[in-house]
Order: structure tokens, then C-alpha cells, then sequence
């Protein structure tokens, strides 16, 4: 099984650029404000300040940027099928 450590830094690989800034947006329209330093230090795996409703927005981050890109992968295989 996998480390926080090791599975925090999996999940800072697949988060889109600023998306500590999109976390805080995020967590302060769920009336839990936090700033975008505290964000970058609980996702930061060398640092033990875990919060779990950090993590739980990083990961529907994560996760809906993944999707996105699938999506526009799909679209522009598509668009290639096309022109060809």
C-alpha cells in the first residue's frame, strides 16, 4: 500500500496548473474559506498538514480535469478522422 506521501504527490501530478487558487474558490463557496498557502501546504506531500476537505476538493479537481481532457482527446481524434 501506498504512502499519503506517495499518494499525495500523484495527486499534485495530475491537478492542473493554479488549481490551488480554483480550491479555494471552491471551499469558499462551501463556507470554508481557506487560503490558497494552507491549499498548496496540505497538498504539498513533505509537509504533514493534512486536511481531508482539501484533499477531497483536489481529488474532484483531479478528477474533473481528467475527464476534460479525455473529452477534448475524443474530440480531436475525431476531427483528425475527419480531415483525413
Amino acid at each position: 500500500m501506498q504512502t499519503i506521501k506517495e499518494l499525495l504527490t500523484e495527486l499534485k501530478n495530475k491537478l492542473p496548473r493554479g488549481s490551488a487558487q480554483k480550491i479555494t474558490h471552491r471551499l469558499k463557496m462551501q463556507g470554508n474559506p481557506l487560503t490558497r498557502q494552507y491549499i498548496s501546504r496540505c497538498l504539498d506531500p513533505d509537509h504533514t498538514d493534512y486536511s481531508p476537505v482539501v484533499i477531497l476538493a483536489a481529488v474532484t479537481l483531479a478528477e474533473e480535469y481528467t475527464a476534460e481532457m479525455n473529452e477534448l482527446c475524443q474530440r480531436i481524434g475525431r476531427l483528425n478522422d475527419t480531415i483525413l
